[in-house]
């Protein structure tokens, strides 16, 4: 049975090797947000073209096989609360597509649909996608529309909003507001995804207190809503929160959540995170010369790293053997039972390490992240 901890997953190579090499009790543990990307790119294609305009052709980026991975790894999951990308670094021209308004999002409508025949675990998220010259009575109608017809689809519906730089989410809400009561009434769940994306170290108080009012106001206007507080607040470059070889990060999601929950009296609420990834994605960066670095998320909600300089003539393995024992021997390390990411770190200290690329250890800081959180909520041992 699914457990009250979101998981926001973006399809990608770094997050689907966590998910993979996960234990499949902890599996069954989380709920998952996945957000759909467009893949990597197909080889061979695109040539001549600019990056930048490389999204606006079909056929270039491998979507279909990333929504067939999607399938293969999670349709054996209780439940799974579908996403589909915002990012610009990380859509084309058949999300594009997919995410039209016209007809009342009838073509992300039909992608549900069709998933949830093959998978039946699917939980939508509303899509807000209004063309530009969409009038206000246009983008209520196709609102009602996408809701109505989602909601044949799932008793299980979901709202994703960027809650630090999008205020007036309240204004879409309100124009559901009567049709989510009617569906919550008659047995649906509909549960709004506050997306703090990342948070700096000790600003969960100050993120806090102003979540706490968007949640009574909204409450107010939709009594029968959940909430899902969603943040993370590892870096994008370690560097820039702490020092460069070695230093300790704290889970500021945690804290985030936690004053929220204190804040309010609201039962639904519930905690998710993007398993100590970073929302700001470097897909499109060919990573010459990083430091090795190895991350380990603690019992004491912190993430500490070691990090090394690769020398002129050095190889990446002699360096993440080298951080890998160093982290090992930190008083926090505290290796979990039957987990993946800890066993590569074990590897890696006696000479054998089976990754020598950021992507492999970022898939093993994520899987002992996820670990740990599920044992900090108490459903894991």
């Amino acid at each position: 049975m699914a457990s009250n901890y979101f998981l926001l997953i973006k399809t990608a190579q770094s997050e689907f090797r966590a998910w993979q090499n996960m234990p499949d009790k902890a599996k069954k543990l989380v709920t998952p947000i996945v957000e759909i990307t467009r893949g990597r790119k197909k080889r061979g294609t695109g040539k001549g073209v600019p990056l930048e305009s490389l999204r606006y052709i079909p056929g270039i980026y491998d979507f279909d096989g990333n929504v067939n991975k999607f399938i293969e790894l999670f349709q054996e999951q209780p439940k799974v609360v579908l996403d589909i990308t915002r990012e610009d670094g990380l859509t084309c021209i058949e999300i594009d597509e997919i995410t039209s308004s016209k007809n009342g999002y009838s073509n992300w409508v039909k992608f549900v649909s069709d998933l949830q025949s093959k998978t039946g675990n699917i939980a939508p998220t509303l899509i807000v996608n209004p063309s530009e010259n969409e009038t206000p009575e246009e983008h209520a109608d196709n609102l009602k529309k996408q809701f109505h017809e989602l909601s044949k689809v799932s008793k299980n519906l979901y709202y994703r909003c960027s809650v630090l730089i999008d205020p007036e989410f309240v204004y879409d809400l309100a124009i559901l507001k009567e049709d989510i009561e009617n569906f919550c009434s008659s047995g649906g769940s509909f549960n709004i995804e506050l997306d703090h994306e990342f948070i700096l170290p000790r600003t969960g108080t100050l993120h806090a207190s102003r979540t706490t009012n968007v949640i009574r106001n909204v409450s107010h206007l939709i009594p029968s809503a959940g909430f899902v507080i969603l943040s993370t607040s590892f870096p994008s470059d370690v560097a820039k929160v702490g020092n460069a070889e070695h230093d300790l990060i704290r889970q500021e999601e945690v804290y985030l959540f936690e004053q929220i929950r204190q804040n309010t009296n609201i039962t639904k609420l519930f905690y998710g995170d993007y398993g100590s990834i970073n929302p700001i994605r470097n897909d499109n960066v060919i990573m010459r010369g990083w430091r090795p670095r190895i991350d380990v998320p603690s019992p004491d909600r912190i993430t500490y790293y070691y990090r090394e300089k690769k020398e002129k003539d050095g190889e990446y393995n002699e360096h993440y053997i080298s951080v890998a024992q160093k982290a090992a021997s930190d008083s926090h390390y505290a290796p979990i039972e039957d987990s993946w990411g800890f066993e590569q770190i074990e590897k890696a200290k006696v000479g054998l390490p089976p990754g020598k690329s950021p992507s492999f250890w970022i898939s093993v800081r994520m899987e002992i992240h996820v670990l740990r959180q599920l044992q900090r909520l108490g459903f894991l041992a």
